[in-house]
């Protein structure tokens, strides 16, 4: 996915209420697990909770070489991160 189509997923701003950020090497390796392999140079950089009504949900940090960044889940690109 060409970073004109990642700005075009939903955005989430990093720092809101009901976020967890975690990028121990734990945490990466959980997020390995969820995502799957990242391709075009994509790096697993931790995992990120977010919190709506139905409870926790968890994707894969992905940080992009074009510097930014993207939550996945399945191999699959769903939101962008607002640093």
């Amino acid at each position: 996915m060409t970073k004109k189509e990642r700005l075009q997923l939903p955005a989430v701003k990093l720092g809101a209420k009901g976020q967890h950020l975690d990028m121990s090497p734990l945490a990466k390796a959980k997020a390995f697990s969820k995502f799957g392999k990242p391709s075009n140079g994509d790096v697993i950089d931790g995992m990120m909770s977010l919190k709506d009504s139905t409870g926790w949900m968890e994707f894969a940090l992905i940080r992009h070489p074009e510097g930014d960044m993207s939550l996945g889940f399945s191999g699959k690109l769903l939101l962008q991160l607002n640093l």
